[in-house]
């Protein structure tokens, strides 16, 4: 045929797989002790184009993230054995949340994290 067809995209992963997930402190990143808390620099990488121009344009290599206080609890808490589901119901009993609350909470920050690239969720493919 003269034109391809789009690539397979990955099954959605259900609700109960979203909960099982077992998030991870990203390795590739370095950590350094603050005052407070930790500061944690994750290199940035510019890839295709943009690789020689960051370079011409002296782009900044890393980026930097304090992190203090309940973000520390968290993302300590964070380590591959705790599943999101067993980190919401910790903030619910933390806090006295209702579950509805601290998922809402808890999904919401394990978003910015990995945003920021301070963390990496691999997923389970489902079970066929």
């Amino acid at each position: 045929m003269w034109f391809k067809s789009k690539p397979k995209s990955p099954a959605a992963l259900s609700f109960t797989g979203q909960l099982e997930a077992l998030p991870q402190q990203n390795q590739h990143v370095t950590r350094a002790p603050h005052e407070r808390g930790i500061v944690i620099t994750v290199e940035l990488v510019y890839n295709g184009m943009l690789s020689p121009l960051a370079k011409t344009l002296k782009l900044r290599r890393a980026k930097k993230y304090w992190v203090d206080g309940l973000q520390l609890e968290i993302y300590q808490l964070i380590d591959g054995q705790r599943s999101v589901a067993l980190l919401i119901e910790w903030l619910a009993e933390r806090f006295q949340l209702g579950h509805l609350e601290a998922r809402s909470l808890m999904v919401q920050y394990l978003a910015v994290l990995l945003a920021r690239g301070l963390i990496a969720i691999p997923l389970r493919a489902p079970a066929a």
